[in-house]
């Protein structure tokens, strides 16, 4: 939020002359006269103040009340993503934010970056799917259409769609099968099974939409020891009721995925998505194959940092961009010419900041950080690489105005396999030309 303009009230003068129109028999002005002049000042003052505070301490056409709830919301996108011939049902759709707060389950408002997870449909990469059974038991990668929120209390709820556009016949419902589910009430003539999840035990529900071509696994669980199970139970009664309501209408007609904003009084500026900095033909440029068609994205509400004893509000958002590798094909054919560990991975992550000074102490504090760092020219205002920085092996790290960028040919948390060499050569090309986007 802007700061506050520190306007203080003006005082009525004391001083005013007297109106020689309007005397009392000894020569100074009437209290009647005072008093007019006096409220005219007041007046005026009003108007001023309201005039500065309106339409220059405030963003045009906002409301100045409380935020009452996270700063995150997501934002109907009409426009459908296809794959394998049929409309994406894109998860998050399943969970409308304003649904589920209706239902007294809002989403946390705190900050950092495991608030929200999806991973969902992009319209980037052209790799062909097909996910079998075993798919379900391997968690994580470009293999589910999935969203995830933590809600205020104490809680993460996590949908996973299947198409048959792109998930083998079966293999959903025998991943299910297996797990002796018990069968609900339909909901809009939604079929509902309700079982254990096999890790964790919590309450987890397989639905599968009137066409049968579309279904969802939703799952509920603590992010708190020792949880009431009938909290969680109560929540995925509730919150099933939502996710069954919308797989009938977004089955009929899907809608893409919806678009990440932020509320203007937590981050009055536009923020840089990460997901959409880079395209199939930036990560084909780099490992001469296709992304998946999913990309991971993270994020959370707006944080804050002390740069230089001063606050500063900040962005973060993550996204994670992957090739496909068939599971089944990976484990069932040892002998083929590839593996699971042959995913090639693209991270990119942003920070955005209010202003050009914080982003700049920022990326001060993050080379001073990080391990190797070794200045890179022509690359946005500022941009070094290093072997180690911000949670990521061998990233450049660059700066344009008020954002600052990550790229890496790695995920969080995995080595490397490429050469110094390689990766400037990969990646300062991809650099310029995302800083030309900022």
């Amino acid at each position: 939020m802007p700061p506050e303009q520190n306007i203080q009230p003006s005082v009525p003068p004391t001083n005013l002359q007297p109106d020689k129109g309007v005397t009392t028999a000894k020569g100074r002005p009437s209290k009647r006269v005072i008093f007019i002049v006096g409220a005219i000042v007041l007046v005026l003052v009003a108007v001023v103040l309201w005039l500065l505070t309106s339409h220059f301490g405030q963003q045009p056409n906002t409301t100045t009340a409380p935020l009452n709830g996270p700063a995150l919301s997501f934002q109907a996108n009409p426009t459908a993503v296809k794959y394998g011939g049929a409309d994406v049902v894109q998860a998050c759709n399943l969970l409308p934010q304003a649904e589920l707060a209706k239902a007294n389950y809002k989403i946390d408002s705190g900050n950092g970056t495991d608030i929200f997870s999806r991973t969902y449909f992009n319209s980037q990469g052209t790799t062909g799917i097909k996910l079998g059974q075993l798919g379900f038991k391997v968690i994580g990668g470009p293999y589910f259409n999935s969203c995830s929120y933590l809600l205020a209390a104490e809680l993460r709820i996590t949908t996973t769609v299947v198409q048959t556009s792109y998930i083998q016949n079966g293999s959903f419902s025998s991943y299910v099968a297996a797990q002796n589910p018990t069968s609900l009430p339909d909901i809009d003539g939604v079929k509902i099974l309700k079982f254990a999840d096999p890790d964790q035990g919590t309450p987890d529900y397989a639905l599968t939409a009137p066409n049968s071509q579309v279904a969802t696994q939703f799952s509920v669980e603590s992010t708190m020891r020792g949880q009431d199970p009938s909290v969680l139970s109560n929540a995925g009664q509730a919150i099933l009721q939502i996710v069954a309501k919308n797989l009938a209408s977004q089955s009929t007609k899907a809608t893409g995925p919806p678009e990440l904003t932020y509320d203007h009084r937590a981050f009055p500026a536009t923020y840089a998505k990460a997901c959409q900095l880079t395209n199939n033909d930036d990560f084909k440029k780099i490992y001469s194959v296709d992304q998946a068609p999913l990309v991971t994205e993270n994020g959370g509400n707006p944080g804050t940092t002390t740069i230089n004893g001063t606050s500063a509000t900040f962005i973060d958002n993550q996204c994670l961009i992957e090739s496909y590798i068939n599971i089944d094909d990976a484990v069932l054919n040892p002998s083929a010419d590839f593996s699971i560990a042959d995913t090639q991975y693209l991270t990119v992550r942003t920070e955005t900041y209010l202003t050009n000074q914080a982003a700049e102490a920022g990326f001060s504090g993050a080379k001073q950080a990080a391990k190797s760092p070794t200045t890179a020219s022509g690359i946005g205002d500022e941009a070094f690489f290093a072997t180690q920085g911000g949670g990521l092996e061998n990233p450049l790290i660059l700066r344009k105005g008020r954002f600052i960028v990550e790229l890496a040919p790695t995920q969080f948390g995995v080595p490397s396999t490429q050469s110094a060499t390689q990766i400037t050569s990969e990646l300062t090309p991809l650099g310029k030309k995302v800083a030309g986007e900022l």
